[in-house]
């Protein structure tokens, strides 16, 4: 078994590994919310100016009323100092901060129930197809879930100082994507309702959290209240007026959106989206597996099994009275974890389905896996409690976890480094890429890309053609 284990770990070291290689053949080409971006962290690397000319600015306009938010563009400005200005090293980025994520939830696991829940948590986070796709995307999603959890982590710290940093993290959480302003303020109010009820709550913590984050997510709220962030979201909700006129009949509004958001939710469960073939949009799911990886559906199926023939409750009791002071220390209490393993179950489910709540409050493209990509953490933390619980009844757990890991690894990752990956081309403007710098790249096709695209058009020519900000249009 102890083979088995290290088979697991070595496996969840490859594939943490393999998000930053390949990055600017797989996915192929280049989308344009990636290199309207990546233009505009050039230019504020360059000049502190976007690249439509405003110094320094907060947020930065994208396509459809979408917004590049502070994080992704300031923190990518740095990046690209050091890693210069091409494709992989714009997807790095996203790979960087969702391996700090696969991190954060080991780290959050142990401090919450223990090494033992850790591991399996980030063996099950290393190997998520959800997170593994984003992971090679050069946008600002990515870095929500990433705060979100590293801010519960600190916050289980038990300090002024880490409350404060859990606060200004939380923040940070709000900022780097839309959806995160849904799903955050709701794992906080199942966080601290667990720590009221536990009287574990402390007002100094509580205050220190809540000035942190009120003084960093100042500017947030006031563009948030005068409208300014708010287009693209208002649109896509399903109380918008345009999806009212069309949808609503004769239904109440209450009923209407009650019956809607039941719906929407609903399909985030369709086999297909979790276990077959994902997302149909092709830049949120290679298509090569479902949302869920072969640990996810282990877990689900041993987790049932366990409900239905050893009821968690008991071995609750037989850990809380076998676990080392050590191990105690660790979750992040003096005397009792934080949570059990069961509690850890219930608030990885708890957390997945409030990162569901954004998604299934539009009406466009349900399932979203985008829309949710603040669900996959919590589903690791899930299947790592779970898996626990399933070790202690089923000898072979380890050995059929790294069979599945090591099975999984063969069926899903060879297509991301097949020489020409056959997803990729379609959703990721592959031919823009080509028309600029491919073989067959003439100036007839560069000045096409003009004239369609031009801020596509001017990242090629720095990243590839040696302009600078200010000339990449010319």
């Amino acid at each position: 078994m102890a083979s088995a284990t290290v088979v697991l770990a070595l496996t969840a070291g490859l594939w943490c590994v393999l998000r930053f290689v390949g990055l600017a053949q797989s996915p192929g080409g280049f989308c344009g919310d990636e290199f309207r971006g990546a233009i505009n962290i050039i230019c504020l690397s360059e000049q502190g100016q976007s690249a439509d000319g405003r110094s320094w600015p907060l947020f930065v306009p994208g396509a459809g009323d979408g917004l590049y938010t502070p994080l992704f563009l300031y923190f990518g400005a740095l990046w690209t100092r050091v890693f210069g200005y091409g494709i992989a090293s714009f997807r790095g980025i996203s790979a960087f901060f969702t391996v700090l994520t696969i991190l954060g939830v080991f780290f959050l696991a142990r401090r919450a129930t223990g090494t033992k829940a850790a591991f399996w948590a980030v063996v099950a986070a290393s190997l998520s197809p959800w997170s593994f796709q984003f992971a090679r995307i050069a946008w600002d999603p990515p870095l929500a879930p990433c705060c979100l959890i590293w801010s519960l982590y600190f916050w289980l710290g038990r300090t002024r100082f880490r409350s404060l940093l859990s606060g200004v993290l939380f923040s940070m959480a709000l900022y780097a994507y839309p959806p995160m302003r849904v799903q955050a303020p709701l794992v906080l109010l199942l966080v601290w309702g667990w720590d009221l009820c536990k009287h574990w709550l402390r007002t100094r913590w509580a205050l220190a959290f809540a000035g942190a984050s009120l003084l960093t997510a100042a500017p947030l709220l006031c563009l948030t209240f005068t409208g300014e962030l708010n287009r693209r979201g208002v649109d896509a909700l399903i109380v918008a007026p345009g999806h009212l006129a069309r949808a609503q009949g004769d239904d109440s509004l209450w009923y209407f959106t009650f019956k809607t958001f039941l719906n929407n939710l609903y399909l985030h469960f369709d086999p297909d989206f979790l276990f077959l073939t994902g997302d149909t949009n092709g830049r949120h799911s290679s298509q090569l597996i479902g949302e869920l990886g072969f640990l996810d559906d282990l877990a689900l199926v041993a987790g049932i099994a366990v409900l239905l023939l050893h009821p968690l409750v008991q071995s609750n009791r037989r850990w809380a009275q076998t676990t080392p002071p050590s191990e105690l220390a660790e979750a992040g209490a003096k005397t009792t974890p934080w949570l059990t393993p069961s509690g850890l179950v219930v608030f990885g489910l708890l957390g997945y389905l409030a990162g569901l709540v954004p998604p299934s409050l539009c009406w466009q493209a349900n399932p979203h896996a985008l829309r949710a990509l603040g669900s996959w953490p919590f589903l690791s933390l899930t299947v790592g409690a779970v898996l626990l619980e399933v070790q202690g009844r089923l000898r072979w757990t380890v050995l059929i976890a790294a069979a599945l890991a090591v099975a999984q690894s063969v069926l899903i990752l060879r297509p991301y480094y097949h020489p020409e990956p056959s997803f990729a081309d379609i959703w990721f403007d592959a031919s823009v890429k080509r028309d600029m710098v491919g073989p067959q790249s003439t100036p007839e096709s560069r000045a096409r890309t003009r004239d369609v695209l031009p801020l596509g058009y001017r990242y090629y020519n720095v990243a590839y053609r040696g302009a600078t900000c200010e000339s990449s249009g010319l």
